[in-house]
């Protein structure tokens, strides 16, 4: 279970499958994920903005309602998260099977 506040997460390495549900964020909490994975999903509160960014490929990628598969480097944003003033900025690097960052 993550705490109440999260500055911010970082696991490097890779693993094979992550499951995070997320705190509501106070400021821009950044989340990076290094190294092969085969799944991550990350819950954030219902409202809340974010940016997904994967390098290295993925095989199925989703953010809230917007499906990619097969993609290579990708970003991809929910509406108004570039002047959100709480959000969460999710760097997924090193490639993975299905990288799902919804919310709950």
């Amino acid at each position: 279970m993550l705490p109440q506040h999260l500055r911010s997460f970082e696991l490097a390495g890779g693993a094979s499958t992550i499951d995070l549900t997320l705190p509501r964020p106070t400021g821009v909490v950044p989340l990076r994920v290094t190294g092969g994975m085969s799944a991550v999903a990350m819950h954030r509160p219902s409202g809340v903005a974010a940016r997904l960014t994967v390098t290295g490929g993925a095989a199925q990628i989703v953010l809230d309602d917007q499906r990619v598969k097969g993609a290579g480097n990708l970003s991809l944003e929910t509406p108004g998260a570039g002047s959100a003033p709480a959000r969460y900025e999710v760097e997924i690097t090193g490639g993975a099977s299905r990288v799902t960052l919804d919310s709950r």
